[in-house]
């Protein structure tokens, strides 16, 4: 799974495992720059309501964004 994520299947549930150093490359490189890319979409499309007027394109345009940031990212650290 993406970000070392482990799905495991205990009593008919599905859970979601990490190791810690995983779980915080994922909040740092995926997480954060997505709910970074949902603010900047309401500040550029929608900066007078407190609601998303669209969720579906909100969705959409974090999820573009944290992959473009995650994508920049790997890039630099391949340069440093």
């Amino acid at each position: 799974m993406d970000f070392g994520m482990k799905l495991i299947r205990k009593s008919g549930r599905w859970n979601m495992r990490w190791q810690e150093e995983d779980l915080r490359l994922f909040a740092l490189e995926y997480l954060l720059p997505h709910e970074v890319g949902h603010h900047i979409y309401q500040m550029r499309y929608n900066p007078l309501q407190r609601q998303f007027h669209d969720k579906v394109k909100s969705e959409k345009f974090a999820c573009e964004y944290s992959s473009f940031h995650a994508k920049e990212y790997l890039r630099t650290r391949r340069i440093n």
